[in-house]
């Protein structure tokens, strides 16, 4: 007896959950798109080494003029330092490794003996550009390894209360493998940043100034010694100008000039004229058509 309401509850609860699974697609909430990464795009490069190069980067640190505080300066290095090796690695032209004990440059060391712990121990207590240089001048590479060694300089807050700004100033120097001198020295200077918080205003501030300095690592092209390219003193002549020419009356500026006199023209093989010869040509004597004898009346051959 019950049999039939039971069924009827039980086919009315699956038209429900059928209908409810039809419609689900057009309740449905859509899902956030996932946040886009930020990429810095590979600039155009002048530099002349193919590939990447195996690049050292040292700790960034206040420099020896830094305006700030000590703390300060301390503070702002760790916090900068993923915008400095990320800046350096999107340039296409380095592959940057930091100092630490399990640095992948320094086991390679270790297993070709080229380095012994008595070497790591020194540099990654205090990674500096002379323990670095003691480091890197044991190994070696195809290309000769490269040290950075960024520095802060400067660092100005401006804006307003309700949107303040972070302006900061760095400086890097590029050394390469055998050379004391560096190769590159850089300053750069970056925009003014804003954020919501301090260290979301020096991050975008450092992004910005770093990027620049990798950049500024690779694009810098070789400036020729110009003494050796310039001729000799009472040779000098200025580039583009042309010894000025007179010009015929009337003439447009720039028109070539022809002479007052033309050129006599020889004629080959002339044969020069006995003196009071008239100049007329002489012709030919007249020939008599044929079948008229000269002086006399045509004849009819018989």
């Amino acid at each position: 007896m019950n049999f039939h309401p039971r069924c009827s509850s039980r086919s009315a609860t699956l038209l429900w959950v059928a209908a409810l699974g039809a419609f689900a697609p057009l309740l449905t909430v859509p899902a956030h798109a996932a946040p886009k990464t930020k990429k810095v795009a590979p600039p155009r490069l002048i530099s002349a080494w193919p590939a990447r190069r195996v690049l050292l980067v040292l700790p960034v640190t206040p420099s020896a003029t830094w305006a700030g505080t000590p703390e300060l300066g301390s503070a702002i290095g760790p916090l900068v330092q993923p915008e400095l090796q990320e800046a350096l690695s999107a340039t296409g032209k380095f592959s940057p490794t930091i100092p630490h004990r399990f640095n992948p440059l320094l086991r390679r060391g270790l297993e070709e003996k080229r380095l012994a712990e008595t070497d790591i121990t020194p540099f990654v207590a205090a990674p500096t550009l002379e323990t670095a240089r003691a480091i890197v001048d044991k190994l070696a590479f195809e290309q000769p390894l490269m040290i950075a060694d960024v520095r802060l300089e400067e660092l100005v807050t401006g804006g307003t209360p309700n949107a303040p700004t972070v302006l900061l100033r760095v400086s890097g120097r590029l050394y390469e493998q055998g050379k004391p001198e560096p190769v590159e020295s850089i300053e750069v200077i970056s925009r003014p940043s804003g954020g919501k918080t301090p260290e979301a205003r020096i991050s975008a501030a450092a992004e910005q100034a770093f990027r620049e300095l990798a950049n500024g690592f690779v694009m810098s092209p070789v400036i020729p010694e110009f003494s050796a390219l310039m001729p000799a003193p009472g040779k000098l002549v200025r580039a583009g100008v042309r010894p000025a020419t007179p010009t015929l009356p009337g003439a447009m500026p720039g028109t070539p000039t022809m002479p007052s006199t033309p050129p006599t023209i020889a004629t080959p093989n002339r044969i020069a004229p006995t003196p009071g010869t008239p100049t007329v040509p002489q012709l030919p004597p007249p020939v008599p058509p044929l079948g008229v004898a000269a002086g006399g009346e045509a004849t009819v051959a018989p």
